[in-house]
């Protein structure tokens, strides 16, 4: 019996490199159910290849509107069978975690799935948006009343 072939990388992990770095991170919350007055936040996120260089790993750190001491840290990798790009995310609002698909659009990260919340199912729709080499976006929509409404913007700078 051979060995299995190990996965290799492909030009879709290529793709996620503009969110490799060190990042200072600046939160816009939109008032919601979640946050009826906003809020605002800063910290830092640290994002680089493991796992042989096909795992991207998210070590988010801020505080403000999500608290003193927010900690979040994500995966991001591309299944090249599925042809699927596919984000874990766990914190300290949600510990258990969730995971979403993706694709590009254009130049733009897409994630879309449905998760518990306190309230109920809830359909989010993430966005990565690269802006320069040294600042992207990420911004959280929710679903309203069957609009999708953004909830909160990140601009990452480079530290």
């Amino acid at each position: 019996m051979g060995s299995m072939p190990m996965p290799q990388r492909t030009a879709e992990h290529d793709k996620l490199n503009f969110m490799v770095g060190e990042w200072k991170v600046r939160e816009v919350h939109s008032p919601s159910p979640f946050m009826p007055q906003g809020g605002t936040g800063e910290g830092r996120t640290s994002i680089k290849w493991m796992i042989g260089n096909l795992v991207l790993t998210n070590d988010y750190h801020s505080k403000g509107s999500m608290g003193d001491k927010f900690e979040g840290y994500g995966l991001y990798t591309y299944d090249t069978q599925k042809k699927d790009y596919i984000n874990y995310w766990f914190d300290n609002v949600a510990p258990t975690g969730m995971s979403m698909h993706g694709h590009f659009e254009a130049n733009d990260l897409i994630f879309q799935g449905e998760h518990e919340t306190p309230g109920g199912k809830m359909k989010m729709r993430m966005v990565s948006h690269p802006v320069s080499k040294d600042e992207w976006t990420f911004t959280m929509h929710m679903d309203m009343g069957g609009k999708m409404v953004p909830m909160m913007t990140i601009t990452h700078v480079r530290a």
